[in-house]
């Protein structure tokens, strides 16, 4: 029998492996690069960790490289090298949107095949354009239930937390009933 202090220490742990930090998403994904070019300094992110061919996003943050200060307004765009792809359009070019209210930039990505990728990121500002680039790996799609293993997993448990329960509640009650 499972007293209810020990019922409630494994819930309380249950529920703490759920919220752990890394599960939250509370940051801007990776950092890829970090550079001075022309009158900026460029920041781009990326997420998820690694790259995917099916979900994946770049955030750029854009400051004037004399004070640090964020650069609003700025037209940025995202140039995409798909190096060895097959199709009519190996390098595609997208226009990133400022978040609401943010600072940051932001582009979200084509399907892409896996493997090296090459991105090139201009910004032009009222003080000029910048360019910079860098090459990242991208990896195979994850299968669906592989990335929502996490909140398919939620239910079931909650259903054996449910049965174990009441397993528990009707064998205390036949003992008080001896």
């Amino acid at each position: 029998m499972i007293s209810r202090p020990a019922f409630g220490g494994a819930f309380a742990l249950f529920a703490a492996l759920l919220l752990l930090p890394s599960a939250s998403a509370a940051d801007a994904g990776l950092l890829r690069l970090s550079e001075q070019s022309g009158p900026y300094r460029i920041s781009v992110f990326s997420d998820p960790t690694p790259l995917r061919s099916d979900t994946a996003s770049l955030d750029i943050l854009v400051s004037r490289r004399s004070d640090g200060r964020p650069l609003r307004p700025a037209e940025v765009w995202v140039m995409i090298d798909f190096a060895g792809a097959a199709g009519p359009a190996p390098t595609q070019r997208f226009r990133a949107t400022r978040r609401p209210g943010g600072l940051v930039y932001e582009v979200t990505l084509p399907e892409a095949p896996a493997g090296p990728v090459k991105f090139t990121i201009e910004v032009t500002g009222a003080t000029g354009t910048a360019t910079v680039g860098f090459v990242a790996e991208v990896a195979k799609a994850e299968a669906f239930w592989r990335r929502e293993a996490l909140a398919l997993s939620v239910p079931p448990v909650g259903i054996a937390l449910f049965a174990l329960h009441q397993h528990l509640a009707r064998r205390m009650g036949r003992r008080r009933q001896q």
